[in-house]
């Protein structure tokens, strides 16, 4: 129930009916002047004059200041980016240098939990195990993998 309803409601039950007229008269110019100022409102924000926010591949509205991953021309993801300005296209990203990333190429950053880096690791071993030309390359590449992957499931059990 509107404020005017609440008068004209309250109007009818403790006025008499001469008084009764006025402050509904009152009441419904409120409402007019209330409609009217809506109009204007509405108007000042035409399309013309705003930037619809871009979505990106997610489907998330993408802000200022939202964390993101983002997808290169070489189809590289670089994660935990921060958007610093938003354009009808897409965003730039801050990573050391500013980058522009069309939407399609950026989805909000979720930390990683502890299954999605153990499913990582493995998808990485078995990358290595078919890239690797000799067993020494194989084993220097899985040491290292394990020991960035350790410091990375450290720090997720932490985050939970």
């Amino acid at each position: 129930m509107s404020i005017t309803d609440e008068l004209r409601e309250w109007v009818g039950c403790n006025l008499y009916y001469e008084r009764r007229d006025e402050l509904t008269a009152i009441s419904d110019r409120i409402d007019a002047e209330h409609e009217r100022q809506l109009e204007v409102l509405y108007r000042d924000m035409s399309d013309a004059e705003y930037v619809e926010l871009p979505k990106g591949a997610d489907g998330e509205y993408i802000h200022e200041h939202d964390k993101v991953d983002w997808r290169d021309h070489a189809g590289t993801w670089h994660e935990n980016a921060t958007v610093v300005a938003v354009c009808n296209d897409g965003c730039y990203v801050m990573g050391g240098t500013a980058f522009h990333v069309h939407k399609s190429d950026i989805r909000h950053y979720h930390v990683p939990t502890v299954e999605d880096l153990l499913f990582s690791y493995g998808q990485s071993c078995i990358r290595i195990s078919n890239e690797a030309e000799t067993d020494a390359a194989k084993q220097t590449m899985l040491a290292k993998l394990r020991e960035e992957y350790a410091a990375k499931l450290r720090l997720a059990k932490e985050a939970e």
